[in-house]
């Protein structure tokens, strides 16, 4: 398989803790999910009013997709990264946005998104004629949010739906 390189917001990492260290880089990612959905509405109506209100509700989110270049190299190729994140159990992931930097053989995280999931499925297309395959992994958020992470080596972070500056991740 060709060299894949991918581009800004489109790098995923996963590790056990919130701080990224011994992460890991899930190659060939195609696409990413939309974060945070529509909240929900409830409408309210009073009697001595003219007109009905509309109150911002609960914000649903759904299973994040996201759909990967496979590559079926045996312990380093998309196939099996997956497989090893399938069976890592609950995981902190980043998504990068602007691209870190490298110190010596360091990768240090630009700024993106973070938050805790599990991944339960994955999936493999099919393929037609010479067209690319393409296959995809889901995660179900566990965490208590999502967050916008930036500063490379000390992270600050904010809450994707409230903007509060957040300490430590939950």
């Amino acid at each position: 398989m060709a060299a894949y390189q991918a581009t800004a917001g489109q790098r995923l990492y996963y590790a056990s803790a919130y701080s990224m260290s011994s992460m890991k880089e899930i190659p060939g990612i195609l696409s990413t999910p939309d974060k945070g959905g529509e909240p929900d509405t409830v409408e309210l109506s009073i009697i001595s009013e003219k007109f009905k209100r509309t109150l911002v509700g609960q914000q649903s989110q759904d299973v994040m997709a996201y759909e990967f270049a496979p590559d079926f190299t045996p312990t380093t190729g998309s196939v099996a990264v997956v497989a090893g994140l399938l069976a890592a159990g609950e995981s902190w992931f980043y998504e990068e946005y602007v691209e870190g930097t490298v110190s010596g053989t360091e990768h240090i995280l630009g700024a993106g998104v973070l938050y805790k999931g599990i991944a339960k499925s994955s999936s493999l297309g099919g393929q037609t004629g010479n067209d690319s395959q393409s296959a995809n992994f889901y995660v179900q958020l566990t965490g208590e949010s999502i967050y916008i992470a930036s500063g490379g080596q000390t992270m600050t972070y904010k809450d994707l739906f409230s903007g509060a500056a957040v300490t430590t991740p939950a």
